[in-house]
């Protein structure tokens, strides 16, 4: 599998974001055909059948950032709930 290109991942980042591919498009000045291709390309280049897929990996292996989050979640950081969890 190969890491995604930089205008893959930031096809990928809008798609985190909420974004359609016809809003991806508008946002980037490109056609709707054109995300379609950069979309069928990365599937291809990661190995996975549906852009869903393809974003959640981006979101496992920190290629995007979760919306409101500083930093992308890596596989390698662990998130704990009770952290922060108040004091009774």
């Amino acid at each position: 599998m190969k890491e995604p290109t930089p205008k893959q991942k930031e096809i990928l980042q809008k798609l985190v974001e909420g974004k359609t591919a016809k809003e991806v498009a508008r946002d980037l000045g490109v056609s709707y055909q054109t995300v379609k291709q950069h979309t069928r390309k990365l599937r291809d280049r990661i190995g996975v059948v549906s852009i869903y897929r393809a974003v959640a990996m981006a979101v496992v292996f920190g290629w995007v950032k979760l919306p409101g989050k500083d930093s992308a979640a890596g596989p390698d950081q662990k998130a704990s709930r009770h952290a922060q969890a108040p004091k009774c």
